[in-house]
């Protein structure tokens, strides 16, 4: 159950356990201005591309989509990218990090789509931040890679 007074909510998918001495974690995913009766689940298959800062979704039961802004990753682009630890470095953990909020940010808060540090700054600055969750999970990739880079 959300928060009473949810407008929206905001998704950080992150690996902590990149290395190369940076002191932020590795950004896969931001979504923010998750309207609040998307809060049951996403559908699969969101069509996020690196070609938008928007993404429609419908939520459960109803057939008019919703836009949901996007954040830049860690990758330099926007939309979901998975984990890819080196071969054999052990498993790496992704937190999926949930915040529920009292308001929304808007197609023109950020000049451009804003990275993890811009949004949090500006979400805990801007709004209260009503509760949060987390969910971990861990990937690890092992054995030698095949010829072709399958």
């Amino acid at each position: 159950t959300l928060p009473e007074s949810t407008n929206t909510l905001v998704l950080i998918v992150e690996d902590i356990d990149v290395v190369g001495g940076k002191k932020d974690p590795f950004v896969h995913w931001i979504l923010y201005d998750i309207p609040s009766e998307v809060f049951h689940g996403l559908p699969q298959h969101i069509k996020s591309g690196p070609y938008t800062d928007k993404v429609e979704v419908s939520p459960r039961g109803t057939m008019d989509p919703v836009s949901i802004l996007q954040g830049m990753n860690s990758f330099g682009s926007l939309g979901y990218r998975g984990p890819e630890p080196p071969i054999g470095m052990g498993p790496h953990r992704s937190f999926f990090h949930l915040y529920a909020i009292d308001g929304a940010f808007g197609e023109d808060a950020f000049e451009s789509p804003p990275t993890r540090s811009q949004l949090l700054s500006a979400m805990y600055s801007t709004f209260n931040v009503l509760g949060k969750g987390t969910l971990m999970g861990t990937y690890e990739r092992t054995g030698r890679r095949l010829r072709g880079g399958v």
